[in-house]
């Protein structure tokens, strides 16, 4: 997915960074507010460590564990 535009949205405990793609998509991390001086420009930042954190986790376990990544790759190839 290329992300396209970046939305935050502040409530009264937590902070929601959507990151917003082609076509509709949407990927979203929310974030307990511990600090409520962050500026939103560096909640962006943040969220966008913890999206990069988790599919790089998430990558490494599916291939360990012959999970979805995987399947997609192996049909990919057998198409092309």
């Amino acid at each position: 997915m290329q992300v396209l535009d970046t939305a935050v949205h502040s409530g009264p405990e937590n902070l929601v960074v959507e990151f917003l793609g082609e076509g509709g998509q949407k990927i979203a991390t929310t974030t307990v507010l511990s600090d409520r001086q962050l500026p939103l420009a560096e909640a962006a930042l943040v969220a966008r460590q913890m999206m990069v954190q988790c599919a790089v986790r998430h990558r490494g376990r599916s291939e360990r564990l012959g999970g979805a990544s995987s399947r997609r790759q192996r049909q990919h190839s057998r198409i092309h």
